[in-house]
């Protein structure tokens, strides 16, 4: 598997707006910079077990600034 849509589903977002910033929300997303993109690519040529590392790392980013914001 990649990771772009396991971080899409963190996020709460489609591989589509993490990409090109197109989807159908209310709100218009905020586009993915250039950088952050190329990490993501990178991140996909990994090997598995480098993947689910970094996967891991950025749910624990995600759930402690959930955490931030239910304090």
């Amino acid at each position: 598997t990649t990771i772009l849509p396991r971080l899409a589903q963190a996020l709460g977002a489609s591989t589509d707006e993490l990409l090109n910033g197109n989807g159908r929300r209310e709100t218009p997303p905020k586009p993915i910079g250039g950088r952050l993109q190329r990490k993501l690519q990178q991140l996909e040529k990994l090997g598995a077990k480098d993947r689910r590392q970094a996967i891991q790392l950025l749910d624990m980013f995600i759930e402690r600034e959930a955490l931030k914001r239910q304090a």
